[in-house]
């Protein structure tokens, strides 16, 4: 259906995400990392092996969870987030602290929980971590009531809700 194409890829963005925890996971066999596309597509490494097949796992990451991160990239500054800060970070003492690679419209922004002024406490560092938790096990998933709808039918909403606002 050509109406359904154009309106799957108009869902696309430029923005892409990369991330990597880093810390204490280092000494218990690897840390977590993913990458992520506009188009929802994702490459996610857990850090040790999962299963027999293999520890990196691709797919398509839910449209509401996608669109949620998205929406708390948009209105975030990440030119502040990603200014350097002074802190005592949780990597030092076995805990974990994780890295971001935010590029949008061709510009890359690192955020880091422990170099930056960004946090994992922000709405945007919830969001990003709910990557990690849907990575993590994707067939238990359950998306916070706030993400909104996946699927096409959330791609309708979304439609409507432009057009017609919150009526």
């Amino acid at each position: 259906n050509p109406d359904m194409t154009e309106l799957l890829e108009s869902q696309r963005t430029d923005i892409q995400i990369t991330a990597e925890q880093y810390g204490g996971c280092a000494r218990g066999g690897g840390c977590a990392s993913f990458s992520l596309t506009g188009d929802r597509q994702y490459r996610f490494d857990a850090g040790y092996v999962r299963d027999v097949t293999a520890s990196i796992e691709t797919g398509d990451v839910p449209r509401a969870l996608f669109n949620r991160v998205v929406k708390e990239i948009e209105v975030s500054n990440l030119k502040l987030l990603s200014a350097p800060a002074q802190k005592n970070c949780t990597s030092w003492v076995d805990g974990l602290d994780v890295r971001y690679d935010i590029t949008v419209d061709g510009v890359t922004h690192q955020l880091d929980s422990c170099t930056t002024q960004f946090s994992p406490q922000s709405p945007l560092g919830i969001w990003l971590n709910e990557l990690f938790i849907y990575f993590d096990s994707p067939d238990q998933y359950e998306a916070p009531e706030a993400a909104g709808r996946g699927g096409l039918g959330g791609i309708i909403e979304e439609k409507l809700d432009e057009s017609f606002g919150d009526y």
